[in-house]
């Protein structure tokens, strides 16, 4: 590997130029600079980055921890974090919260992190986060730790209004497919629905998913089981249902099994069917899909001050980022 000393060999010059000259420190000729950056570019050189942290007692970078990388839901959302902590001259470096990774925050490698991912227990985090490496939540309140922050989705009114909606086009029972178990949004989305169907006193049906188009199209397939026998003796039973998905993609995968199965050709005519996420893909399924809609990038954009503000010993609060529904061809009228 490529060393300071040897850069400042070949340039000439003293070890210490070689580090003001990269770093940005310390007054210099611009001609003198320029050459030492070149020099640095030729030898391929790359600044150790555990060590300089060490001397510094910082390391501009940041950790995101995500559950999986797969799916639609994170690429806006982390593009946004992205590219506000880099106005602040942070990097962002994303990872899925395995043991090695984790262990960037407690070894000083990592200035603060982001975190969603339900595979990190409260405990972890308490233990994790400290002065020198915050810790921004996305999927819970940790308001004991004063190193700790939360961003959030208003889950509950986004969850009320999808229900609200499914009422007006004349639901009179409803079918929920929730995320994985044990996970804030899936948690309050679903618990918020009960809720309201309550208030109605409907009839309300739970079926498991994981967040995945596959999880979805499974539970379609149960849903029709379910229900269908019913058709005998009342042919509107998929007219009266509402269908709230906990996120977009299961709702896609419930569409693309009725797709896939011709004799639920009518099934999709009649059906009424909101997500959460408001996706991109919504409106290039058939029918375009109704869904709950929030900023990823004004999420991110907050995460990521949130995070700065913790690393500058700022006063920072629990935000909720606001919900609405956009409703779209998948409810009936």
């Amino acid at each position: 590997m490529v060393s300071l000393k040897d850069v400042a060999k070949k340039a000439g010059v003293t070890v210490a130029t070689v580090s003001n000259a990269l770093s940005g420190y310390g007054r210099m000729n611009p001609k003198t600079r320029e050459r030492i950056q070149e020099i640095a570019k030729e030898l391929h050189y790359s600044p150790n980055v555990a060590g300089q942290s060490l001397k510094r007692g910082k390391t501009h970078l940041i950790m995101a921890y995500v559950s999986d990388l797969s799916g639609y839901f994170y690429s806006e959302l982390l593009d946004s974090i992205s590219k506000t902590l880099k106005g602040f001259c942070y990097e962002l470096i994303i990872a899925t919260g395995d043991i090695k990774s984790k262990s960037f925050m407690n070894q000083g490698l990592v200035d603060g992190a982001i975190i969603l991912d339900s595979n990190f227990s409260t405990e972890e985090i308490n233990r994790l986060a400290t002065p020198n490496c915050p810790v921004v939540c996305l999927d819970r309140i940790l308001k004991e730790n004063k190193n700790v922050s939360s961003v959030l989705l208003d889950n509950q009114n986004g969850a009320k209004l999808a229900i609200e909606a499914l009422h007006q086009a004349g639901a009179e029972e409803y079918v929920l497919v929730s995320g994985p178990k044990g996970t804030y949004d899936s948690d309050q989305r679903i618990q918020s629905a009960k809720q309201k169907i309550g208030a109605y006193g409907a009839k309300c049906h739970v079926f498991d998913g994981d967040f995945t188009v596959e999880s979805g199209y499974k539970a379609a397939e149960v849903i029709i089981d379910t229900f269908k026998l019913r058709t005998q003796k009342d042919p509107s039973v998929f007219r009266k249902l509402g269908v709230f998905a906990a996120n977009d993609e299961m709702a896609i995968g419930i569409y693309r099994y009725l797709h896939d199965h011709e004799n639920c050709s009518e099934i999709i005519s009649q059906l009424s069917i909101i997500g959460f996420d408001n996706d991109m893909l919504d409106t290039y399924v058939t029918p375009t899909l109704s869904s709950i809609k929030y900023s990823k990038r004004k999420w991110g954009k907050c995460v990521a001050e949130s995070l700065i503000n913790l690393i500058e010993k700022q006063k920072t609060e629990i935000y909720q980022m606001p919900t609405e529904l956009v409703i779209r061809d998948s409810i009936r009228k």
